[in-house]
């Protein structure tokens, strides 16, 4: 049997196909497999089905796989045991501004001097957990001190975009 022959054989078998090859001429008959090459998976089965499909010389016996039925099963959402962290100390920090100055004009600085940032009155300050930015917020007075109020927690895409 040629090379050429071998192979169209094997694609007829992967197509669900049996394959007759003649001795008189290279003639061939081919008939299509009742189920496909695989069979038909009823369902609920248990046991894997054989399907015989057969050639000119040989038998071929071919197993239909069987699946475990899927049931959906809710996910119970345990509570996150934040008690564990809660003691845990974190730098909090808030930025009113910021401002370049060099050398000289930081010496030329005493009591009285004012210094310019670069933020105007109503934009809003950036708070700082352990070095990163993750909220916005606005200077308030409580009881003659100075306190912030938070105005905009940042969305995850905002956190890493900032980087």
């Amino acid at each position: 049997m040629s090379t050429q022959k071998i192979t169209q054989e094997a694609i007829d078998r992967l197509a669900g196909e049996t394959v007759s090859t003649h001795a008189d001429g290279g003639n061939r008959v081919i008939s299509h497999m009742e189920s496909g090459i695989f069979g038909e998976a009823s369902p609920g089965a248990s046991q894997p089905q054989a399907t015989p499909a057969t050639s000119g010389r040989e038998a071929i016996s071919v197993q239909t796989p069987a699946f475990q039925t899927l049931t959906k099963t809710e996910t119970s959402h345990m509570p996150k045991n934040l008690d564990l962290i809660l003691d845990v100390p974190l730098e909090f920090s808030v930025v009113l501004g910021e401002s370049k100055k060099t050398i000289k004009d930081i010496l030329a600085l005493g009591t009285g001097s004012v210094v310019e940032l670069n933020k105007m009155t109503e934009e809003p300050l950036s708070i700082y957990v352990n070095g990163k930015r993750i909220a916005e917020g606005e200077v308030v007075v409580i009881n003659e001190n100075f306190g912030i109020r938070i105005t905009n927690i940042l969305s995850q895409e905002q956190r890493l975009k900032n980087l």
